[in-house]
Formats: C-alpha cells, structure tokens, sequence
C-alpha cells in the first residue's frame, strides 16, 4: 500500500499557489503596460511620463499641468486634501466628468472608491503639493483591480485602467475657488451675477419679487418658505414645494448659515435668488442623509426661494 503524506501535499498546494499568483501578477502588469501603452499612442499623448518614483515599480503615467511655485504645502498620508477630478477608463466603458458632483476631501492615507490606491499614490508622490492640477493613468491593478466595481451602466469593469484629472485644491483658498465656480456658472447659464449683492460672506443674493410683509426676519424668526436647491450641475437636490403647496416651516437659525443670511434680505411675500459658496454651505463635510452623502464637500448652491410667512417669537 501506498503511504500518503498529507503535510507533502499541503506544502505542494502551497507552493503552486504562490507560482501561481506570481505570474498572474506578471500577467496583469503586462496586460496593464500593454493597453495603457496602446492608449498613450492612439491619443497621441507624448507628455505623459512614467513614475519613477520608489524604482518604477507603480506603472503609473502623469502630466503635471499647472504646480504652484511659493507657499508650497507639501501632501503626506496624513495630510486632508480638497481635490475635484473627472475619471474615464481607457477603453471608453466608462466616463465621470461632472467635476460639480466629484468633489472629495479626506485624509490622503484614507483610499476609498473616490481614492483608489494608485490615484492615492498619484497625488502624494506626482502632485506633490495642494494647488496642482495633473493628469494621471491608473493601471488597473491600482485601481479597482480584478473585481472592479459598481453595477450596470456605471459599473467599472475589472482589469480596467482608468484616466483621471485632478485639481488638488489649496483648502486655504476654497473661496477664491467657490466664487469663481458661481461666477463660471452664472456666465454659462445667461445669469448677470453683476446684478446680485455680494455680502461680506461670499453670499450672492438678488430680490426676483418685491415684499408684501413688514415683519423683519432675524436669526431666531420661524418662517414658512417655498424653494428649491440645486448644484452648480443644475441638479435639483432639494424641493420643498413638492412636500406641500403651503410651504415648509423651520427656524431661521436652524438652517445652514448662508441660507439663513439670505432669508433676513427679504419680508413675506418676497422672493429671493442665492448663490451659497461652501463655507456658509455643508462646508467640506457636505451634508449625508441616511447615510447617503446629498451634498458633496465643498460644494456650492443655489437657492430660489418664496416667503410666505415670518414670526417672531
């Protein structure tokens, strides 16, 4: 009778998984190599380089199309970033480009499905400093791997590379770039924001229909309004005339800063057009409800809104 070893046979096992998952990797990297070469040459992309960084080990390709040259903040893993970025695979399955709705800000260290690992490695070894704006292939092996990832028509597939424009923002400047995205949407959609006050805050207001009221409304009033929000997309987030024709009721103060500003130009019967940069927005934690993130961070909004009715108690 034959004997049976079956630590030999577990250690065989062993062993050609380990062959096996070497070539699998060898494979990825030059199937990876392979498409993102195909994509630089069918694009005619000659600025792109390589990384170079740690050995040329990550596969990743860059341009660096504007760096900042003074009061440079160096990015680390532990270093929280404000970056807006449009991403597309290189076969063309899949393209993200509303850079209204991808907006991020967390810990570079921390990836997730709007940091994937190569692009975090991207930002903190190529862009190097808040304030860079570049372009970066992410082999697929550094994205969202073998499994890839969502579902139907925005799933994106495994094995997939994928192109990304980012703009690292200076998070001390988140102002300057929230009033020049109000000003940019305002030109695109035929909106003379010349027209509109501009408060001390960043708010923009301009009264669309005269007051009927004569109660002054102040922080702690109680009012009843009808309005609705948008992003900067022109998509609709908010509405409160759909939950009822008589208007929602709510405390002044107990709303976000710059919606309450707006509110305190107007009396009953007025109604009101609002640009809100992030900062007396959601900030650059945006607003989650139910654990669904409603508001990206650092997101800018619009309001139009009609007073109905103002107490003060």
């Amino acid at each position: 009778m034959r004997k049976f070893y079956p630590t030999l046979l577990i250690l065989a096992v062993v062993a050609l998984s380990a062959c096996r998952k070497e070539r699998n990797d060898i494979d990825i990297k030059a199937y990876d190599q392979q498409q993102i070469e195909g994509y630089l040459k069918s694009n005619n992309l000659t600025n792109m380089k390589r990384d170079l960084t740690d050995g040329d080990t990550t596969g990743i390709y860059y341009e660096i199309l504007s760096q900042p040259t003074k009061n440079l903040v160096p990015l680390d893993y532990s270093t929280q970033i404000a970056y807006v970025y449009s991403v597309k695979s290189l076969d063309g399955s899949y393209n993200s480009s509303d850079t209204i709705a991808n907006h991020s800000y967390r810990f570079l260290g921390s990836t997730g499905v709007d940091l994937p690992k190569g692009l975090m490695l991207a930002i903190r070894n190529l862009a190097k400093y808040k304030g860079t704006r570049a372009r970066f292939i992410i082999p697929s092996r550094l994205a969202f791997g073998q499994s890839g990832y969502g579902t139907g028509a925005t799933r994106i597939k495994g094995n997939t590379s994928l192109e990304y424009y980012v703009n690292v923002l200076d998070d001390r400047q988140l102002a300057v770039y929230d009033e020049a995205c109000i000003k940019t949407y305002a030109t695109a959609n035929g909106i003379d924001i010349s027209t509109y006050t501009r408060e001390a805050s960043g708010l923009f207001w301009k009264r669309t229909q005269p007051d009927t009221g004569k109660v002054v409304v102040t922080p702690t009033s109680t009012v009843t309004t009808q309005y609705t929000g948008t992003y900067l997309n022109n998509i609709q987030f908010d509405n409160s005339s759909n939950a009822s024709e008589a208007g929602t009721e709510f405390n002044v103060d107990g709303v976000v800063k710059g919606f309450g500003e707006g509110l305190q130009k107007i009396k009953a019967g007025g109604q009101i057009s609002l640009f809100l940069p992030s900062g007396i927005a959601y900030g650059t934690g945006g607003r989650v409800d139910n654990g669904v993130v409603t508001v990206a961070p650092f997101q800018c909004l619009r309001f139009e809104v009609k007073l109905l009715t103002v107490k003060n108690n």
